[in-house]
Formats: C-alpha cells, structure tokens, sequence
C-alpha cells in the first residue's frame, strides 16, 4: 500500500517535527540545562531525518495502486505526517528533571515505533517491509539510548 519514497518521505517529516516542537521547546524554557538537552533531542531527530533519507531504495519497479489505494495512502499521510505523537500533548515547561524530558521522549520514539509497525502491517513488498524494520530497530536503538541517558542523569 505505501511505497518505499512514501515511507521514506513520512519518516522524514515525523522525525522534522520532533526535531521543530524540541527546538520550539528549547526556546521557552527556562533552565537553560533543560533547554541544552532539548537542543540535542533535536539534533538526533535531524540526525535520523538525514540517516533515513540516505536509505537506499529497492532496485525493482513500483507496482501501481488503484484509486482506492491511493486514496488510502493519501488520508493515512494527511491524517498522520504533520503529528507528532505524545510529543504534541507535551508540557516542557512544566518538567523540572531531565529525566521527564527523556520519558518524554521515549514515548514519542515508541509511538513512532507503533506507527511504523502498523503501516508494516498493510505493506507487502519485501523491500518495503526491510525498509520498515531497519526504521523500526533504529528507534528502539534510539529508545535504548535515551534509557541509557536516564540512568546517567
């Protein structure tokens, strides 16, 4: 249903968003610690913007939708793309912990991670279905990471 520019073009623009509500984050709160690692979320979500629109497509052709389909992919890009997940619903300026900062975050990686298994669930070329699941273990790389970052605060 969704082909491999269309995935790549919707994970992207996911990770662009966290990366604007961080930086729009870090611009009005107050402790500058917190707004210094604000700064660095979003310097990983512009790093995973770059690393996934570096992935290399399939070498086949595309196969071709019909207008039911289209239609499909064209609502679930609409209705999803210009989210961003639990990072919408987010108070920075309430958190006082780095470490609220980082659940946060973890959260958002985990709803990205559910996004992309559910598009996984409707796709069915196996490049495309590759493509999804080096996404998907990049952000549990990622959520690893951000534990990580937790138990050393």
């Amino acid at each position: 249903m969704f082909t491999w520019k269309e995935i790549i073009d919707i994970a992207v623009q996911i990770e662009h968003n966290g990366e604007c509500i961080y930086r729009r984050a870090a611009e009005q709160i107050k402790n500058p610690f917190l707004s210094a690692a604000l700064l660095r979320l979003a310097d990983e979500e512009a790093k995973h913007a770059k690393w996934i629109s570096r992935l290399t497509p399939p070498r086949s052709g595309l196969p071709g939708y019909s207008n039911l389909e289209k239609i499909a992919r064209a609502f679930m890009r609409e209705t999803m793309v210009d989210k961003t997940f639990s990072l919408q619903e987010a108070d920075f300026r309430s958190m006082k912990a780095v470490e609220d900062l980082l659940e946060t975050s973890i959260e958002f990686e985990r709803d990205t991670i559910l996004f992309y298994e559910m598009i996984r669930r409707i796709v069915s070329e196996d490049e495309t279905i590759t493509l999804l699941d080096t996404i998907i273990a990049e952000e549990k790389n990622h959520i690893t990471t951000l534990q990580v970052s937790i138990e050393s605060a």
